[in-house]
């Protein structure tokens, strides 16, 4: 997808990505940074997350997310305890990124229709 292409997509309603498979959406805007490294990406992603445990087990997918664009897509192979903060558990996945063709499917789409203006929960399930 170029530049221009990406720009339109964040611009315009009708080129937001529809899901059709179970995913988790977490969103990282709190970490990202320009020119992370996978791994960087990857562990901004995976770790330390209250969520439904069982929903996020059902998910097929977790999509990496920066200001509403998927960075990145991965498939979890498990989830677990990770710690407990401010008296909640957390929880994180063991995974990698997902098959290239679901990669191309989602990679740099546009998810804001899928957050609230104003929401600060990083955490979406869809089809979970």
């Amino acid at each position: 997808m170029t530049n221009k292409n990406k720009l339109q997509n964040l611009k315009n309603e009708k080129g937001m990505v529809k899901i059709n498979d179970s995913v988790i959406l977490i969103r990282i805007n709190r970490t990202y940074k320009e020119n992370m490294s996978e791994k960087e990406l990857y562990e901004a992603t995976r770790k330390a997350w209250r969520l439904n445990l069982e929903r996020a087990k059902s998910a097929k997918y977790v999509f990496s997310v920066y200001k509403g664009i998927i960075k990145e897509v991965y498939k979890a192979n498990n989830w677990k305890f990770s710690e407990i903060y401010n008296g909640k558990k957390r929880y994180e996945f063991n995974g990698k990124m997902a098959d290239k063709n679901i990669r191309t499917k989602y990679l740099d789409m546009s998810l804001v229709k899928y957050f609230k203006r104003g929401d600060s929960y990083p955490i979406r399930y869809i089809n979970c």
